[in-house]
């Protein structure tokens, strides 16, 4: 049995942007941010916000706000919460 926690405030909508491995560097460079690309071929997802792991590193952060050209809102969530 695993509790998981409530987030305070819910989200009503978001793009899933990361995975159980966005934690390793290959699976990052190869799955997670060409989704971006993707992402950003369809106008109408432009003002939903990017739903990432919040343990994402520094250097992960930085090559994500460099590539979100649509200046996608970033939403961190936790490990063990809905």
């Amino acid at each position: 049995i695993k509790y998981i926690k409530k987030e305070q405030q819910p989200i009503s909508e978001g793009i899933h942007f990361c995975h159980d491995f966005s934690h390793n560097y290959y699976h990052w460079l190869l799955e997670c941010l060409p989704r971006l690309y993707v992402i950003d071929q369809f106008p109408y997802l432009d003002k939903l916000p990017l739903l990432v792991d919040a343990d994402l590193t520094h250097q992960q952060i930085t090559a994500l706000r460099m590539l979100n050209i649509r200046n996608h809102p970033l939403i961190t969530l936790h490990k063990g919460h809905a």
